[in-house]
């Protein structure tokens, strides 16, 4: 049997929309489903007098399952949350503008949910 860690990553990012959807919150967590990202929280972040317009900021928890080699003790190794970002960054960028993306790792969103024995 090998153990395989759910964890859920905190992810800060902001998108170039020139006037946003009503329906950008339902549309951005299904494009990340499709993308096979399994979206544990999604909010749309209200505009602030620093954001520039045509940009829409975005909180993000997404669930992840890492296996024994993409952690070290109870987080996710670099090169996991390396991997992540890419992988993440690539699915966004796909149909939107991404301006900016930051996976907080550090944050205390970020945080290991369940470790859990699976058949081989």
């Amino acid at each position: 049997m090998a153990i395989v860690y759910d964890y859920v990553m905190a992810v800060w990012l902001r998108l170039e929309l020139p006037r946003p959807e009503p329906e950008l919150e339902d549309e951005l967590c299904e494009h990340l489903l499709e993308g096979g990202f399994q979206v544990n929280h999604l909010e749309i972040i209200d505009e602030d007098e620093d954001q520039p317009d045509g940009e829409v900021q975005v909180s993000l928890r997404i669930q992840l399952t890492l296996d024994e080699s993409q952690m070290d003790d109870d987080e996710p190794t670099e090169e996991a949350v390396a991997e992540f970002d890419e992988e993440l960054r690539t699915c966004l960028s796909a149909k939107y503008e991404v301006n900016y993306l930051d996976v907080m790792d550090d944050s205390p969103h970020s945080h290991l949910l369940a470790e859990r024995d699976e058949d081989d």
